[in-house]
Parts: C-alpha cells; structure tokens; sequence
C-alpha cells in the first residue's frame, strides 16, 4: 500500500534484518567454508543479523566482508550470537543472555543487545534464539517472552531472530506472537518484531541446510533523540566480554535431528 511505498522511498526509517542457521559443524566437516561466507557477503547490505551455529562470530563477519559489524558471540554451546551495523547502530549497554531450555544437545539460550538507531533515534532491543528439539510448549514460550520483558525499555522498537525449532502454529510461538506481531515466517526460522513489517523473504540458504530469511521492518522516530545530551554514545567493546559465557563442546547436530522438518520455509511450503 501507500504507507509502505512510502517507507521504501525513505530508507533511513527502514530496517534490514537477517537470520541465518550456518550448520556450523557440517559446513566444517565438508570444508565448504568459502561457500558460507559467500552466501553472507552477496546478502548484503543489512543491518542486524542473528546467526545460530556459529562457533565465532568475528571471525565469519570479517570473511564475509563485513568489517563495519560489531557483535556479541554469547554462550556455548548452541550458540546464537547477535550482529549490528555500527554505520547504522550505536550500542547502548552491554549485551546479555539468558538460558531459555535444555535438551539433549545442553542448554538453549537467548542473546541480545540494546541498541540506538542512528538515522531516527529509536532504542531497538535486538534478540536471537536458537531454540530446543524436545518440545514447543508454553514454558519455553514463557521463556522466551521473559526474557524480552526483562530487557525491554519504555520506547524500544524490539526485533528477534532465531532457529526457533518451533513452527508459527506451536503453543511457544503464539505466546512470543502475542507480542511481537510482527513477522518473516520461514518455518521453523523467523524474525518477529514490535516494527510494521514492509517485506519478507525466505532464501536458499546452501551450504546450510537452513533458509537464510529476510526482513524489512519501518522505525518511526524516537522523540527522546531530539532532546539535548539524550542521543547515546557507542560504548567501547571492552565495556563487554565478547565471549562472556560458559564455555562448552559437543557437537551441535540441529540439522541432524530434523529430518522431518521443512528448512526452506515460506518458498517451499513451509514445516509441517
């Protein structure tokens, strides 16, 4: 409609948001590394990424080309590291986790990270998940949705990324729905937010054996911005510990044990 052209026509109010699954150990075992990075550098430019498997996040940022990337990698195992522009974000605090559920493979988290968006002045709470396999039930929903609540300030736009194990239709997912309405549904991988929704797709993913999805969502201006000494600061990345988590092994075998599961999403059906 008109209202979404019109967002279009004026970039500076939209955001570009990723979620990729990197089926980190496969793409290891088969050397297809290059591939990977690759498949991140021709999705570019976008502004916030959640990756989950990704075992180190700096080092698949800086080869796929994306230097002007800070971020956060969070615990192991089961990573699910969060990723912003620094062009068009500045940090506002340290970034954070939480454990969200366990299954056979360890605990299951969720990341975030506060943030300013530079070109309107609106705080953004940014999360990523990469959720369980043994269950998408409404504690795991309870869960999820806690850990936004606890983050979120008065005023901020929210988005969040994840391999959610969990298709739109579950308990779990209709709870986190109920609040973040907005949505890229690309089966068991989506990206939700408080921010209206412009467009969406699901990509071929390869070498993963995730989609790689896609969404654009509109900021409406922050009126806090316009007050004097209100537009923050980036905080110096020595102000968080990039890798404060538990440390952890074992293999992560998402893929593995999903056979049944419809990886690509909207453009191929869907998950069942």
């Amino acid at each position: 409609g008109e209202a979404v052209q019109k967002a279009l026509e004026a970039p500076e109010s939209s955001v570009s948001v990723v979620s990729y699954n990197l089926f980190w150990w496969n793409v290891a075992a088969n050397h297809r590394w290059n591939e990977l990075h690759e498949r991140i550098r021709r999705e570019a430019p976008f502004d916030l990424v959640g990756f989950q498997e990704c075992e180190d996040v700096t080092s698949t940022l800086a080869k796929s080309g994306l230097s002007e990337f800070d971020s956060f990698q969070g615990p192991k195992p089961n990573p699910c590291p969060v990723a912003w522009n620094t062009e068009v974000f500045t940090r506002l605090g340290s970034p954070g986790w939480k454990v969200v559920a366990n299954d056979q493979w360890g605990d299951r988290y969720m990341s975030w990270v506060r943030l300013r968006h530079l070109p309107t002045g609106t705080p953004v709470l940014f999360a990523n998940t990469h959720g369980p396999l043994n269950g998408c039930d409404d504690g795991l929903g309870d869960n999820w949705l806690a850990g936004i609540e606890a983050q979120r300030q008065p005023g901020d736009a929210v988005f969040m990324t994840g391999d959610f194990n969990c298709d739109s239709s579950t308990p779990a997912m209709t709870k986190v729905r109920a609040l973040l309405v907005e949505e890229h549904d690309g089966g068991i991988d989506h990206i939700l937010s408080t921010a209206p929704k412009l467009e969406g797709e699901s990509k071929d993913g390869t070498p993963s054996d995730h989609p790689l999805i896609r969404g654009v969502f509109r900021l409406e201006g922050s009126a806090e911005a316009d007050q004097p000494g209100q537009q923050a600061k980036a905080l110096p990345a020595e102000t968080f510990d990039q890798n404060d988590a538990t440390p952890g092994g074992g293999p992560r075998a998402c893929g593995l044990l999903e056979a049944d599961m419809d990886y690509r999403g909207g453009d191929l059906g869907g998950a069942p």
